[in-house]
């Protein structure tokens, strides 16, 4: 007998002989029934996790789709959701809650494996919403069989392939169903009994509905079901406590606000005026539901995540609810928070604070809009009467740090309403300023003045000197380093073109020097300040970038920029330099040998980074040179250490890298990446026992110097010497044999700009690369086939076919020479590769240059070198 006809009417016979025989033996019809029940649940799920083989797994999924109808009538016959005639043993199996749950469970299963026909969805739609009305009425339903009602009605109104073809027939069945008032009434129970995890299961229905026919809820919005359902999700957004704390059903409308929104503004204006009265009240709850809890101090951090957590989807359908509101939202929370400030406490501070929070996360768009009310808070008036005192009262309690940190982060988020403002920018930045003097809002302020110099840095010239003074105070403080960082880059961008940059440039130096003095003088702790004033220096650097397309007035701009802070600019590099130097690095406590400290390495990096221009750069420095200098002090202490010079290569291969397009001396930095390449092929070959080790074990070392050479074959060839090139390709043959992610890509990515730079200079007589090509290329070809013959996972060769199409792309003379060669070989690159397969493989390599081609070609091959085809998981 087929496959097919074996499983022909299993399901049926097999519950039709477990009935027979739980009769036979005098088994009540409840033993049957439970027998039945387990098996129909199970039977998607099991007989596609048993069948065996492709023509057995076809006749049972088969099977399945013949019984799905059948099926699901059974289970909705125990939960009450049929609707003709019950089985005996269905209807004595259906007395008991527990196998209810089990029932709906099934019918779960069953929606999953997919239900043939849309009339019998909608029968089973019908009567889970009718048995789920049941269910709602009684206050004492099971819990565990609303939660598993909910979750099957869930997936049948959430059904988006049955919500594109049947809008109005099964979407309107659901609508009226779900908005006849008593899907309300039970969340109303929960808001009540403080019961989340029910309303949870309630509010999932309403969800699902409510994002799947969210233009059918629009369309009928005037109607008294849709605003049954809208009214459920208002009062699941403004479920009763605190996200996180004590509650976790108040997020779940929130997308839902989204879909509506944008369903509203596609509709057009008559649409938008219609859900203007639901938003309102959306803000209302949500502006409720931000605040903080009295109880957040005492809470856990898993308590406060999920809090965050929702803040930030509350901030979203907040900028959702500006949409749709527009000036009368900004002009109602404005107003209630003008209000709120002026009754503030240091007890009684959450309400002001949830309001400036909802009018920061609108502050992108409110401020952009440049809406008018937004003046009954960011006057100057109202600045310096409201904000100000909040951030003058100086460090506090924990709710009043709250509070401040909301006041800065409202000014930073209208940073684009600032630009019309000039009578409020003053205060706004004052306001700012003062905070940066708070530990506790030293974070946000850096953040908000930030943003504001963005914005508004042609307005502030005429501030730069006082910013300069508060960025100056701000190194001299106890201010974070990281927020220093901020200020400084910040000011520095405003302060520039005002030309007034000298005395923070001469600031962040000074502070450098004196660190340096301090690690010179091994004073405990002085690396990291060394680090961090080198950090502030890159900051300073950033800000100071000019446009890369600068036009004539910009670069006379930059020159006298420069000239301005010429002296801070030689004292740089000067301590730069000492930075480098034996003595100031610190010592391992344990053998007293001299170690490079990674976080200064990488700092001083980081300042050279920050001045490689192509257009000349206020700080800049010799780029070339000091990485020259510091690789070679670093190789000179890891000689000492092993293989620890290896590990910290990778910044100054980085910083190499970035230097390639922008540094003027082209000797000079061809000198350097021969160095650099020569270091760390060498390392690599010492601090292993083989290169393929190597690789494997310093991933990052091989991706960084693999980029420096391909991005010197992109930008400027010249950068790459031969030699360096010639010890590259050798070292990439290698990794080609090492069977990761991380060890492949970048030699792969290196060979093929390698074999496109071979094929373009193959007209210079002069260039040495289309020889080095042909000296590796068939080396690289074999480690190629072998990495697709056997030795590689599945996953890697996509690739693989992409090194294989650069070579054939740009190299098919050669290349098709060197594949016949190898693929004559016995038993290459696999034994279960025929003479044919192999033949086949190459005829339909040699006639493509689609790479989605390339790639099936390699998979097939793949799969018959592995001996894998015709097996299930190969597919």
């Amino acid at each position: 007998m087929s496959e097919a006809g074996r499983w022909r009417g299993v399901l049926a016979a097999a519950v039709e002989a477990i009935a027979a025989g739980a009769a036979a033996a005098g088994k009540s019809s409840g033993s049957a029934g439970r027998v039945i029940v387990d098996l129909v649940a199970q039977f998607p799920d099991e007989v596609q996790r048993t069948a065996r083989g492709q023509a057995q797994r076809g006749a049972a999924v088969q099977e399945a789709r013949d019984a799905a109808a059948a099926a699901v009538a059974m289970l909705a016959g125990v939960v009450g959701a049929g609707d003709g005639a019950v089985a005996d043993y269905a209807a004595a199996v259906g007395q008991d809650a527990a196998w209810r749950v089990r029932a709906w469970r099934g019918i779960l299963q069953w929606l999953h494996f997919g239900l043939a026909g849309d009339a019998a969805f909608e029968r089973l739609l019908g009567g889970s919403l009718r048995a789920l009305e049941r269910l709602a009425a009684r206050a004492d339903s099971d819990s565990d069989e609303v939660a598993a009602a909910a979750a099957a009605v869930e997936d049948m109104v959430g059904n988006t392939r049955v919500a594109a073809q049947y809008a109005r027939t099964v979407g309107g069945l659901a609508l009226e169903r779900l908005g006849a008032g008593w899907l309300g009434a039970a969340v109303q129970r929960c808001a009540a009994a403080r019961d989340d995890e029910g309303a949870m299961a309630w509010a999932s229905v309403a969800v699902a509905f409510g994002e799947t026919y969210t233009e059918l809820l629009l369309a009928r919005l005037g109607s008294a079901p849709a605003q049954q359902i809208v009214q459920v999700m208002l009062a699941i957004t403004a479920f009763p406590g605190t996200h996180g704390f004590d509650e976790g059903a108040s997020d779940q409308p929130l997308n839902f606000w989204y879909l509506l929104q944008e369903a509203a503004t596609d509709a057009g204006a008559d649409a938008v005026a219609a859900v203007r009265p639901v938003f309102a009240q959306v803000v209302r709850a949500v502006v409720a539901k931000s605040a903080y809890p009295a109880a957040w101090a005492r809470g856990g951090r898993d308590e406060r995540e999920r809090f965050g957590a929702f803040r930030r989807e509350a901030a979203d359908a907040l900028l959702n609810a500006y949409y749709v509101l527009r000036d009368d939202m900004v002009d109602a929370l404005a107003a209630d928070a003008a209000h709120a400030l002026a009754q503030a406490t240091p007890d009684a501070w959450r309400d002001a604070e949830a309001l400036l929070f909802a009018l920061r996360s609108i502050g992108e768009a409110a401020g952009a809009g440049g809406c008018a009310a937004l003046a009954r808070l960011l006057s100057r008036d109202a600045i310096e009467r409201l904000l100000q005192p909040v951030v003058a009262a100086g460090a506090g309690a924990w709710g009043l740090a709250t509070l401040q940190s909301a006041v800065v982060a409202l000014l930073g988020a209208y940073a684009e309403w600032w630009r019309a403002q000039d009578d409020a920018l003053p205060a706004a930045v004052a306001c700012v300023a003062a905070a940066l003097a708070l530990p506790a809002t030293a974070a946000p302020a850096a953040a908000a003045l930030r943003r504001i110099c963005d914005a508004c840095g042609e307005q502030l010239r005429g501030a730069a000197p006082a910013l300069v003074r508060v960025a100056c105070d701000a190194l001299a403080a106890a201010v974070a380093p990281r927020e220093q960082q901020r200020i400084v880059e910040a000011v520095a961008e405003v302060a520039a073109p005002a030309l007034c940059v000298a005395p923070l440039a001469a600031a962040a130096v000074a502070r450098l020097h004196a660190s340096i003095a301090a690690l010179e003088a091994a004073a405990p702790g002085a690396p990291a300040a060394v680090a961090a004033s080198l950090r502030v220096v890159e900051a300073l650097a950033r800000g100071l970038q000019g446009d890369e397309d600068a036009d004539a007035d910009a670069l006379r701009l930059a020159a006298r920029v420069a000239d301005s802070v010429a002296e801070p600019r030689e004292a740089l590099a000067a301590l730069m330099a000492r930075a480098v130097d034996v003595r100031v690095w610190p010592r391992d406590a344990g053998s007293g040998v001299a170690d490079v400290d990674d976080a200064v390495a990488e700092a001083l990096l980081g300042v050279v980074g920050a001045t490689a221009r192509r257009v000349p750069h206020a700080l800049a420095l010799d780029g070339v040179a000091f990485v020259a200098h510091a690789w070679d002090a670093a190789v000179a202490r890891g000689s000492a250490l092993g293989p620890r010079w290896a590990d910290q290569s990778a910044p100054f291969l980085a910083c190499a890298t970035q230097l390639v397009p922008v540094a003027p001396d082209a000797d000079a930095l061809a000198a350097l990446v021969a160095r650099v390449v020569a270091d760390v092929c060498a390392g690599l070959a010492a601090s292993h026992a083989s290169l393929p080790a190597a690789i494997e074990q310093q991933p990052v070392v091989c991706e960084a110097v693999f980029g420096l050479a391909e991005r010197a074959l992109a930008v400027r060839p010249a950068a790459l010497p031969p030699c360096a090139a010639q010890r590259l390709a050798c070292l990439a043959e290698h990794a080609l044999a090492v069977p990761t992610r991380l060890a492949l890509r970048p030699p792969a990515h290196f060979l093929a700009a390698l074999a496109r730079h071979a094929a373009a200079a193959a007209a210079d007589p002069a260039s040495a690369m289309p020889a080095l090509w042909l000296q590796h290329g068939a080396a690289c070809l074999r480690a190629t086939l072998a990495a697709i013959g056997a030795t590689h996972p599945r996953s890697l060769l996509p690739a693989l076919a992409e090194l294989l199409l650069a070579m054939l792309r740009h190299h098919p003379a050669p290349v098709r020479l060197w594949l016949l060669d190898l693929l004559a070989a016995p038993a290459f690159p696999s034994p279960h590769a025929d003479a044919d397969a192999k033949r086949l493989f190459a005829q339909q390599l040699l006639a493509t240059r689609s790479l989605a081609r390339v790639k099936a070609v390699v998979a097939d091959f793949a799969l018959k070198c592995r001996n894998m085809q015709g097996v299930d998981y190969a597919s």
